[in-house]
């Protein structure tokens, strides 16, 4: 069962009567602060939801924030990176060089903060960027099916939408996915997503439950104040580094 959380947040999101045009060209929108999007996700018999947002930016480039609340969990896994630049959703997240600048997470009271300029910290980075590749919106995609259709998910329902083979890894496999896309949506455009496992079985399904181009907010520190109060060399009392 999931938690009494997850269960309020999908009961607001249960159905909209937003209805969004087929798009007019198939571009996706570029990253924006502010930007948010959030996503049910099941996998298993576990359901829960993930909200991502660009939360603001900082010299090392803009904060993309994630907030992940599955299954019987009463508390948030919130995690945030800098990345310099939109990231190539056509490509491996690990082959994008030093697209991943700095890190910070947050669960309970434990805080880990990183910093991954000028090659610190390469096995953390390496390993954050396969936390990402675990995210469906960040699966590396391929070319559009022919042919559009109208999907009905929580977030309304999407005109022209498109649907695109793609690859992700989740518990440390290499998966197939099938996504559909709407230029509309941020980060990407995925409307729903299917993982499947080696027997074309769905083993994950997350579809859009609400989306918005303002408002985002951070759930965790600013990472240039917390590095300026507590440093990153020796953590401070009850938190890691």
């Amino acid at each position: 069962m999931p938690s009494r959380e997850v269960e309020d947040v999908l009961a607001a999101h249960r159905g909209t009567e937003r209805y969004i045009e087929p798009p007019r060209a198939s571009a996706p929108r570029r990253w924006e602060i502010g930007h948010w999007a959030l996503y049910k996700v099941a996998t298993g018999r576990s359901v829960g939801y993930v909200k991502f947002s660009i939360v603001g930016e900082s010299r090392c480039g803009f904060w993309f924030e994630s907030l992940v609340v599955m299954g019987m969990y009463d508390d948030h896994t919130a995690f945030k990176v800098c990345l310099h630049d939109e990231p190539d959703l056509h490509v491996d997240l690990a082959k994008q060089g030093d697209l991943i600048r700095q890190f910070m997470s947050r669960r309970r009271e434990q805080i880990i903060a990183k910093d991954f300029r000028d090659g610190q910290n390469g096995r953390a980075r390496d390993n954050v960027s396969r936390m990402l590749e675990g995210f469906v919106i960040l699966a590396w995609r391929g070319e559009a099916y022919p042919g559009r259709s109208e999907v009905i998910v929580p977030a309304g329902q999407f005109g022209g939408v498109v649907r695109m083979p793609a690859r992700m890894y989740l518990d440390d496999e290499l998966r197939a996915v099938m996504l559909w896309y709407h230029p509309d949506v941020p980060f990407g455009g995925t409307v729903k997503a299917e993982v499947f496992d080696e027997d074309d079985h769905v083993i994950l399904e997350a579809e859009l439950l609400d989306y918005g181009l303002t408002g985002a907010r951070t759930e965790l520190p600013d990472f240039d104040e917390y590095k300026r109060t507590f440093g990153l060399d020796e953590p401070p009392p009850r938190y890691i580094r």
